[in-house]
């Protein structure tokens, strides 16, 4: 019977007692956990992006570069920034 992976794993760990090796397995495994929290996040941003409300504006940002995001939000953020001032202003009065 062939065996998993994880028992080829587990008998590489138990054979090893170099402690850069396991030091450098400790480093792969960390590495791992991270990169499926980040696939993970990734996936869930993925899924909700066009929900809603943020449809139309998914429809039109999608197609913009790394920079024109970076732009577009500078403006969104003024726009909101904006219309909180006017607003606290109007219930200052």
């Amino acid at each position: 019977m062939k065996k998993s992976n994880l028992s080829n794993f587990r008998d590489l760990i138990d054979e090893c007692e170099d402690m850069d090796m396991l030091e450098s397995a400790q480093l792969v495994l960390t590495d791992l956990l991270e990169i499926n929290k980040i696939k993970n996040k990734l996936l869930t941003l993925e899924k909700n992006i066009s929900l809603g409300k943020r449809a139309p504006f998914y429809f039109f940002a999608s197609s913009l570069s790394e920079d024109e995001v970076v732009y577009a939000a500078e403006k969104v953020n003024g726009k909101i920034r904006r219309i909180r001032e006017r607003m606290e202003k109007e219930k200052n009065k």
